[in-house]
């Protein structure tokens, strides 16, 4: 009985401390997603008070029918921007579990695209207004709105390392593989 009953405490043991470790990865993971996301948050601010105070300096371009302030398209372009994340950010949102825990990666999944689009459709504008490419530069509202919307879905590209990430951390509860 002896035997049986150590050999059940290491079992035990052995599960707990596996626990633990994916239970603190889980948990520095969604810390580091929420520094990212406060900080690309920040950094969008700074861009639309930037611009607001230095209105001679166009981040973006604005439409040709456009004749106010260059912070107005400069803010509408970062919301349709998010609009754009927003799109590829209903994976991640449809995974937030019902019962809210604070290992809710999907949750800080989702808010990192939604705030990081903003910051992608700026990019992707200014360089489309920079004339770096050969393509057309967004002369009309709609045009702008359209391809805002396209650069902030294509923040996909730069955070699908982090849904690749996180899909690994919420895997090991199913599988009982451990996170490397």
């Amino acid at each position: 009985m002896a035997p049986l009953r150590a050999c059940i405490a290491e079992v035990l043991r052995a599960s707990h401390h596996l626990a633990d470790g994916n239970q603190q990865q889980a948990r520095y993971f969604r810390n580091r997603l929420l520094i990212a996301s406060a900080f690309s948050g920040l950094f969008a601010v700074l861009i639309a008070v930037a611009q607001w105070l230095l209105p001679q300096v166009n981040v973006i371009t604005s439409p040709a029918d456009w004749h106010g302030t260059a912070w107005v398209p400069l803010v509408t372009v970062m919301l349709f921007g998010a609009v754009g994340a927003l799109f590829t950010a209903i994976p991640a949102i449809a995974k937030i579990p019902t019962d809210f825990g604070p290992f809710n990666l999907p949750l800080q999944q989702a808010l990192l695209k939604i705030v990081f689009g903003p910051l992608v459709a700026v990019i992707g504008q200014a360089v489309l207004g920079s004339g770096v490419l050969t393509v057309a530069v967004p002369t009309t509202w709609p045009a702008t709105f359209l391809s805002a919307v396209v650069f902030g879905a294509g923040q996909q590209a730069v955070t699908r390392y982090v849904d690749q990430r996180a899909g690994k951390i919420l895997d090991v509860g199913t599988d009982g593989a451990s996170v490397n």
